[in-house]
């Protein structure tokens, strides 16, 4: 049997025979009270079975605590999500309303156009304008 590596050099010669006749060089040392917390829970007292209440209340508490997160990071999420749709939104309704601008700014220009045009002919003929204003 190999000495593992993660424990060191090899112990002395006088060591290495207890350790190749397959007695583990390290021992566990249990805890104390251990013998005692374990004779408590097999006897299945009051305590016990209001120990037991207690851990299966906190595993409750941690799994609703878990989804609750779950819920809060999904919920802030979808909050990016529309505080950046907002955004673009915005920009395009700021677009849309440039181009409604722009539009009126033409048909009044379109407007004033055949205003000076109907003008001109009324000037020129008043039988000409009348022709015209009956075409359109």
């Amino acid at each position: 049997m190999r000495f593992p590596t993660f424990l060191g050099p090899p112990p002395p010669t006088q060591y290495k025979i207890h350790y190749e006749l397959e007695t583990p060089a390290i021992m566990f040392f249990p805890p104390p009270g251990l013998d005692e917390l374990m004779s408590t829970l097999n006897r299945g007292s009051a305590s016990t079975r209001q120990t037991l209440g207690w851990h299966s209340r906190l595993e409750e508490l941690r799994l609703r605590e878990l989804s609750s997160r779950s819920a809060c990071d999904r919920w802030r999420r979808e909050a990016e999500r529309a505080a950046e749709l907002a955004a673009a939104q915005e920009g395009r309704i700021e677009v849309l309303e440039q181009e409604v601008v722009r539009m009126e700014g033409q048909l009044e220009q379109r407007q004033l156009e055949w205003e000076n045009r109907c003008v001109g002919v009324w000037v020129s003929s008043p039988w000409t304008l009348l022709r015209l204003v009956g075409d359109a």
